[in-house]
C-alpha cells in the first residue's frame, strides 16, 4: 500500500520542523468475513405465533414465516465485485522549540474508512416497506417508521457487498506543549479538538437506517490534559495529572410493537429516536496524583515505594446508562471508578 512522508527543517536551524504524511491501509478481515457464510453461527429471530389450538405450545404450522434472519449464514453469498475495505490517513504537524527546554507541537489528522462491507437482502428494496407515522416516544413529534409489506416476507437474497452508505472518518487538530524548568519541574500537556463521524448501519430494512449517521459511539470532541512532575529533595518525586474528556454520544432508541402498530409485519422493530451525538453523556474531569521515593543500594539495587491517589475529586460521571426510552431511561449502569488510594513498591535489580 502506498505510504509517503516528508520532513522539512523550515529555517535550517533544527528548531522548527514541518512534517506531513499520506498512507493507505487495507482493513484486515480474518475470520469475521468468513463467519457471514457459516451456517452454524448464532442467529436469532422474532416471529409471529398464533396459538390456534390454545394449548400454549408452539407448533410449526402456528409460527409465522421467517423474515430472513435465520438464513443469513446458510444462504448468504458474496458479491463477485466485493472489494477490500481500506482507509486513507493524512497527517501534518509543526514542531517548534520556543526556547531552551520548551517546545510546542501542532498536529492535524484526517482518516477515512471506505468500501466498508455490509450484508444486504437484495431480494427486498425500500418499495417493500410502507411508511407509518407515529408519535416519537421521546419528543412526541411525528416520527416515521416502516412496515414491511406482507407479500415480501420470506424473500431473501443475503449478499455480502460493499456499502455505498457506510463510512467512518476522523478529523482532529492537536496542540501539545512541554516545558522543563531549572528547578526540577516539568510541565507538559495538550488539547485535542476532533470529531469521529460516520454512517454505521446499511441494511435493506429502512428502519435500520433511521438516525444511523452521526458521531461515533466513542467520540469526544475535546480531550485536554496537563501533567506536572516535580523532583523534591531526598529523591522524592511528586507528579499530578489532570484530564478533561467531553461526554460520549448517546443514541436513544425504542422498540415498536403491535401494541403501537397493530398490523406490524415485523412483530417488533427497534429504531433509533435520536442521531448519535444529539445527546451526550456527562463530561469527565479526572485528577490523579502520585508520590514516590527511590532507595538505592551500593549494588544498583533500587526500591521505590509508590503512593497513588486516583480520581481525587471523586468524579462520578456516567460511563454507561440506559438509552431505551421508558421508565429506566437515563439509569446509570456504570460510572467512573471512585476515589482510590493505592500503595505499591517497585524493585529494580
Amino acid at each position: 500500500m502506498p505510504r509517503i512522508a516528508a520532513v522539512w527543517d523550515v529555517f535550517g536551524s533544527g528548531r522548527t520542523a514541518l512534517k506531513a504524511s499520506a498512507s493507505k491501509y487495507m482493513q484486515q478481515q480474518g475470520a469475521g468475513l468468513l463467519n457471514n457464510f457459516n451456517p452454524m453461527r448464532l442467529l436469532s429471530e422474532v416471529r409471529t405465533w398464533r396459538d390456534a389450538n390454545v394449548d400454549g405450545i408452539p407448533q410449526l404450522d402456528e409460527i409465522g414465516p421467517t423474515l430472513g434472519n435465520l438464513t443469513q449464514g446458510a444462504s448468504a453469498r458474496m458479491d463477485p465485485d466485493l472489494a477490500s475495505p481500506y482507509q486513507w490517513e493524512y497527517t501534518a504537524s509543526l514542531e517548534h522549540e520556543l526556547m531552551r527546554n520548551t517546545g510546542i507541537t501542532i498536529n492535524y489528522y484526517h482518516r477515512r474508512y471506505s468500501h466498508l462491507v455490509t450484508l444486504r437482502n437484495l431480494a427486498l428494496s425500500d418499495a417493500d416497506y410502507t411508511p407509518v407515522t407515529i408519535a416519537n416516544p421521546y419528543t412526541s413529534a411525528p416520527f416515521t417508521v416502516y412496515n414491511q409489506n406482507a407479500a415480501s416476507v420470506g424473500r431473501f437474497d443475503n449478499t455480502l457487498t460493499n456499502s455505498t452508505l457506510k463510512y467512518a472518518k476522523y478529523d482532529a487538530i492537536e496542540f501539545n506543549f512541554d516545558r522543563r524548568f531549572s528547578n526540577k519541574v516539568t510541565v507538559f500537556g495538550g488539547l485535542t479538538l476532533g470529531a469521529s463521524k460516520g454512517c454505521f448501519t446499511d441494511t435493506t430494512n429502512p428502519n435500520d437506517r433511521i438516525n444511523s449517521c452521526g458521531y461515533d459511539p466513542l467520540d469526544s470532541p475535546k480531550i485536554g490534559n496537563v501533567s506536572l512532575l516535580y523532583n523534591l529533595p531526598a529523591a522524592v518525586t511528586v507528579s499530578a495529572h489532570y484530564q478533561h474528556i467531553t461526554g460520549q454520544p448517546l443514541t436513544l432508541n425504542t422498540t415498536i410493537t403491535r401494541a403501537l402498530i397493530p398490523n406490524l409485519t415485523q412483530v417488533n422493530q427497534a429504531v433509533n429516536l435520536t442521531a448519535p451525538g444529539d445527546l451526550r453523556k456527562p463530561n469527565q474531569d479526572l485528577m490523579d496524583i502520585r508520590f514516590s521515593k527511590v532507595f538505592k543500594s551500593n549494588r544498583s539495587f533500587k526500591v521505590e515505594p509508590i503512593l497513588d491517589l486516583y480520581n481525587i475529586f471523586n468524579e462520578n460521571a456516567a460511563v454507561n446508562q440506559v438509552q431505551t426510552v421508558g421508565p429506566a431511561l437515563g439509569r446509570v449502569s456504570e460510572n467512573v471508578d471512585g476515589r482510590l488510594l493505592r500503595l505499591g513498591v517497585r524493585v529494580n535489580f
